[in-house]
């Protein structure tokens, strides 16, 4: 295979068929499912589903029905054909969707979790996405987001920070304290962090504040 014209990321593990797990991989979803109480009585949301691993695998290990996000239309038809070779009682749990988490398609107090693998640095307008996620979870619903970040500011002559090196500015330029402070500033509280996973992601639950 030759590509001979730049592409995005997620064309191009969409393209290889590439499950471009979240950071953490399998144990971290593992540790989530656990720590969020997950079961077939839930219903979760995956925001940035791309190929689709995440939710598969929250499906398979805990039976919940799983719906997937995600902006780009060729990780989801690779998360689809993905869900296609499941076998029937998980594969019917699991659905993906092209949409924006700015903008999602589903009325309020749907989901008992939403769960993100590190789109969310990539979304222009955090507050948007905060309030959709607050929106269409129902009271005292969980959110984990499983993030990488830099233990201290890279220098700007880091090439993971220059926006040339993959199309856009590298997601995980800031600090440990950086997601804490901005899910506080849309009304959530940390009610509990992860310790520190190789390769360093890490994961924040708050409940929804009772309307």
């Amino acid at each position: 295979m030759t590509i001979s014209v730049p592409m995005p990321y997620v064309d191009l593990v969409s393209l290889v068929g590439e499950t471009n797990r979240c950071p953490g991989g399998k144990r971290a979803i593992s540790r989530l499912a656990h720590t969020m109480h997950l079961d077939s009585r839930h219903r979760v949301l995956e925001v940035g589903s791309n190929t689709g691993f995440t939710s598969i695998e929250l499906a398979v290990l805990t039976g919940c029905r799983t719906d997937g996000i995600e902006i780009n239309p060729a990780a989801v038809a690779e998360a689809d054909r993905a869900a296609a070779q499941l076998p029937s009682h998980i594969g019917e749990r699991v659905a993906f969707h092209v949409g924006d988490v700015r903008a999602l398609p589903w009325g309020a107090d749907v989901f008992d979790a939403v769960v993100c693998g590190g789109a969310l640095g990539f979304v222009t307008d955090r507050p948007a996405a905060f309030a959709e996620i607050r929106r269409v979870l129902r009271p005292l619903g969980m959110v984990s987001i499983t993030h990488l970040y830099y233990r201290s500011t890279p220098p700007l002559t880091c090439p993971a920070t220059s926006p040339r090196s993959s199309g856009s500015r590298c997601p995980c330029t800031g600090g440990s304290s950086d997601w804490p402070t901005s899910l506080r500033s849309a009304g959530r509280s940390t009610t509990w962090t992860a310790g520190r996973w190789p390769p360093g992601p890490r994961a924040w639950s708050m409940p929804t504040p009772t309307p």
